[in-house]
Protein backbone atom coordinates (compact mmCIF):
# COMPACT_ATOMS: atom_id res chain seq x y z
CA UNK A 1 0.00 0.00 0.00
CA UNK A 2 2.75 2.29 1.05
CA UNK A 3 4.88 1.64 -2.64
CA UNK A 4 1.04 2.54 -4.43
CA UNK A 5 0.61 5.68 -2.36
CA UNK A 6 4.45 6.93 -3.00
CA UNK A 7 3.19 6.32 -6.98
CA UNK A 8 0.28 8.06 -6.73
CA UNK A 9 0.98 11.45 -5.08
CA UNK A 10 3.40 13.93 -6.23
CA UNK A 11 4.22 15.71 -3.38
CA UNK A 12 6.63 13.53 -2.37
CA UNK A 13 5.30 11.12 -0.13
CA UNK A 14 8.28 8.96 2.08
CA UNK A 15 11.07 10.40 -0.63
CA UNK A 16 14.24 9.49 0.14
CA UNK A 17 12.93 6.64 2.50
CA UNK A 18 13.97 3.26 1.81
CA UNK A 19 10.38 1.46 2.52
CA UNK A 20 11.60 -1.72 4.00
CA UNK A 21 13.32 -0.05 6.42
CA UNK A 22 11.10 2.68 7.45
CA UNK A 23 8.26 -0.61 7.83
CA UNK A 24 10.72 -2.82 10.21
CA UNK A 25 11.13 0.61 12.15
CA UNK A 26 7.51 1.31 12.54
CA UNK A 27 7.18 -2.46 13.19
CA UNK A 28 9.50 -2.62 16.21
CA UNK A 29 8.78 1.25 17.57
CA UNK A 30 5.43 2.21 16.55
CA UNK A 31 1.76 0.59 17.39
CA UNK A 32 0.20 0.44 14.62
CA UNK A 33 -3.56 0.52 14.06
CA UNK A 34 -4.74 -1.28 11.23
CA UNK A 35 -8.25 -1.41 9.38
CA UNK A 36 -9.04 -4.00 7.23
CA UNK A 37 -12.49 -6.47 5.52
CA UNK A 38 -12.73 -9.50 3.96
CA UNK A 39 -8.70 -10.05 5.15
CA UNK A 40 -8.06 -6.47 3.12
CA UNK A 41 -5.85 -3.77 4.49
CA UNK A 42 -7.85 -0.86 4.15
CA UNK A 43 -5.95 2.04 6.30
CA UNK A 44 -3.10 2.16 8.41
CA UNK A 45 -1.83 4.62 11.25
CA UNK A 46 1.42 4.45 13.24
CA UNK A 47 1.74 5.78 16.19
CA UNK A 48 4.65 6.74 18.38
CA UNK A 49 2.94 7.00 22.07
CA UNK A 50 5.80 6.42 24.27
CA UNK A 51 7.36 10.00 25.01
CA UNK A 52 6.75 10.00 29.00
CA UNK A 53 8.78 12.96 29.20
CA UNK A 54 7.00 15.21 26.90
CA UNK A 55 3.64 12.96 26.67
CA UNK A 56 3.39 14.16 23.35
CA UNK A 57 2.57 11.74 21.03
CA UNK A 58 3.05 11.26 17.12
CA UNK A 59 1.21 10.00 14.05
CA UNK A 60 4.35 8.38 11.79
CA UNK A 61 1.89 7.34 8.70
CA UNK A 62 -1.73 7.73 7.84
CA UNK A 63 -2.79 5.49 4.81
CA UNK A 64 -5.74 4.95 3.59
CA UNK A 65 -5.85 2.31 0.07
CA UNK A 66 -7.49 4.44 -2.63
CA UNK A 67 -10.88 2.39 -2.75
CA UNK A 68 -11.64 2.32 0.50
CA UNK A 69 -10.86 6.62 0.62
CA UNK A 70 -14.24 8.45 1.27
CA UNK A 71 -15.70 5.73 3.98
CA UNK A 72 -14.30 7.61 6.90
CA UNK A 73 -11.29 4.66 7.62
CA UNK A 74 -8.91 8.34 8.11
CA UNK A 75 -11.73 9.56 11.08
CA UNK A 76 -11.84 5.78 12.51
CA UNK A 77 -7.85 5.68 12.31
CA UNK A 78 -7.72 8.75 14.08
CA UNK A 79 -10.10 8.67 16.65
CA UNK A 80 -8.44 4.87 17.80
CA UNK A 81 -5.33 7.12 17.94
CA UNK A 82 -7.14 9.90 20.28
CA UNK A 83 -8.55 7.12 22.84
CA UNK A 84 -4.75 5.03 22.83
CA UNK A 85 -3.34 8.80 23.76
CA UNK A 86 -6.02 9.99 26.25
CA UNK A 87 -5.98 6.36 28.17
CA UNK A 88 -2.02 7.24 28.84
CA UNK A 89 -2.40 10.71 29.88
CA UNK A 90 -0.41 12.25 27.08
CA UNK A 91 -0.78 15.60 26.54
CA UNK A 92 -0.49 16.54 23.01
CA UNK A 93 -0.84 14.39 19.29
CA UNK A 94 1.51 15.89 16.60
CA UNK A 95 1.47 14.62 13.07
CA UNK A 96 3.68 16.39 9.61
CA UNK A 97 1.87 16.75 6.66
CA UNK A 98 3.20 17.91 2.89
CA UNK A 99 1.74 20.97 1.97
CA UNK A 100 0.34 19.94 -1.52
CA UNK A 101 -1.23 17.32 0.37
CA UNK A 102 -4.19 19.30 0.50
CA UNK A 103 -6.61 16.35 1.29
CA UNK A 104 -4.58 14.99 4.57
CA UNK A 105 -4.44 18.86 5.92
CA UNK A 106 -8.18 19.72 5.06
CA UNK A 107 -9.00 16.17 7.04
CA UNK A 108 -6.63 16.84 9.54
CA UNK A 109 -8.18 20.70 10.59
CA UNK A 110 -11.56 19.27 10.67
CA UNK A 111 -10.69 16.63 12.91
CA UNK A 112 -9.16 19.54 15.39
CA UNK A 113 -5.21 19.68 14.53
CA UNK A 114 -4.02 22.71 14.00
CA UNK A 115 -0.88 24.19 12.53
CA UNK A 116 2.15 25.29 14.59
CA UNK A 117 4.71 25.75 11.91
CA UNK A 118 7.15 24.37 9.54
CA UNK A 119 9.44 22.01 9.97
CA UNK A 120 11.89 19.77 6.94
CA UNK A 121 9.80 21.48 4.32
CA UNK A 122 6.48 19.37 6.45
CA UNK A 123 3.51 21.65 7.95
CA UNK A 124 3.72 20.39 11.37
CA UNK A 125 0.16 20.07 12.99
CA UNK A 126 -0.92 19.37 17.07
CA UNK A 127 -4.03 18.58 18.93
CA UNK A 128 -4.22 18.90 22.66
CA UNK A 129 -5.41 16.12 24.22
CA UNK A 130 -8.88 17.31 26.49
CA UNK A 131 -9.81 14.47 28.15
CA UNK A 132 -13.40 15.99 28.80
CA UNK A 133 -13.54 15.66 24.91
CA UNK A 134 -15.76 13.28 22.90
CA UNK A 135 -13.92 11.20 20.57
CA UNK A 136 -14.43 13.18 16.66
CA UNK A 137 -16.73 12.40 14.04
CA UNK A 138 -16.49 8.93 14.22
CA UNK A 139 -18.31 6.65 11.50
CA UNK A 140 -17.54 3.26 13.16
CA UNK A 141 -20.15 3.39 15.82
CA UNK A 142 -19.55 2.95 19.65
CA UNK A 143 -16.30 2.36 20.95
CA UNK A 144 -15.29 -0.81 20.65
CA UNK A 145 -11.72 -0.31 22.43
CA UNK A 146 -8.40 -1.45 20.65
CA UNK A 147 -9.90 -4.29 18.68
CA UNK A 148 -13.41 -4.50 17.26
CA UNK A 149 -15.87 -4.38 14.26
CA UNK A 150 -17.05 -1.35 12.76
CA UNK A 151 -20.77 -0.61 11.40
CA UNK A 152 -19.53 -2.10 7.77
CA UNK A 153 -17.95 -5.32 9.53
CA UNK A 154 -14.41 -3.98 9.27
CA UNK A 155 -11.99 -5.08 11.29
CA UNK A 156 -10.11 -2.18 13.46
CA UNK A 157 -7.42 -3.59 15.27
CA UNK A 158 -4.02 -2.25 17.56
CA UNK A 159 -0.63 -4.19 16.87
CA UNK A 160 1.39 -2.99 19.75
CA UNK A 161 4.96 -3.88 19.47
CA UNK A 162 7.39 -3.22 22.20
CA UNK A 163 7.36 0.39 22.36
CA UNK A 164 10.47 1.95 23.81
CA UNK A 165 11.56 5.76 23.33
Amino acid sequence: MLEAERSRVESGFLDGVVLDAYVDKLLQHSELLIRSQGGRCLGVLALYCNNWRSRKAFISLLVVSPEARGRGIAVDLLNQACRTVRARDFLCLGIEVSPENRAALACYSRFGFSSCGIRNGLISMEMLMLHDQSVLGSRSGPDLGAQGLGSSGELLQTVAQGVSE
